[in-house]
């Protein structure tokens, strides 16, 4: 299935093999670790990357507001790579992408988001780490706080599957009982495997599918 759905804290959320998660109640949409502008990076430095990767994941993004009518969509931190990724080419291409959406955008700074000076045609509020709505937090670093749930990446979670000849290697959320650690959501990022715990739950995407490990 392309959907895995959980109970928190009273809410439902759903798991998306878009490496994204949906809040339904709140129509709000978050994902993780976008790190656009990570080709021009490359480029700058003589190494041939193409910069089609952003316009597909901005289109990716794009089908998912569209399809699930989005009103918030939640950036959870690394939205650029680094300052030197911000290319007049990346400003335009983001700037058609926003024109093409309705919904308001929040975005929580992270690490690699320090020096970034948002462009104002990206139509983006951004804030520091961590932002409460209720029994909810958003961060881009790991962190909880007593009777919160929180929202979160950094940390490019992925998992292995399969034997020690035959090994998948998977992107995947990484639920504990008072956080979500979300997969990074651009194609060009790297991946940490993680050790989680016995009361855990891990839940894999391959492909369109999405499912439990455990």
């Amino acid at each position: 299935m392309d959907t895995v759905e959980r109970e928190i804290q009273g809410e439902i959320f759903a798991f998306l093999s878009e490496k994204a998660v949906h809040w339904p109640k709140r129509r709000t949409l978050m994902v993780a670790d976008l790190h656009w502008g990570k080709a021009e990076i490359f480029q700058k430095a003589g190494i041939p990357v193409s910069s089609a990767i952003l316009h597909e994941d901005l289109q990716k993004l794009k089908g998912v507001v569209d399809r699930l009518d989005i009103k918030r969509l939640i950036l959870l931190g690394d939205l650029m790579h680094g300052k030197e990724g911000l290319t007049a080419e990346v400003q335009e291409t983001v700037t058609r992408w926003r024109q093409s959406i309705a919904c308001d955008i929040l975005f929580i700074k992270g690490n690699h988001d320090r020096h970034l000076i948002l462009p104002e045609a990206w139509g983006m509020q951004m804030v520091t780490e961590p932002y409460e709505d209720g029994l909810f937090l958003f961060s881009h670093h790991p962190e909880t706080r007593p009777k919160s749930f929180t929202f979160c990446g950094h940390l490019h979670p992925v998992v292995h599957v399969g034997s020690r000849k035959d090994r998948l290697r998977l992107p995947c959320f990484w639920i504990q009982a008072d956080s979500c650690v979300l997969p990074s959501f651009g194609t060009f990022t790297g991946g940490a495997p993680i050790r989680p715990g016995c009361r855990d739950s891990v839940l894999a995407i391959a492909e369109k599918a999405v499912f439990s490990l455990q």
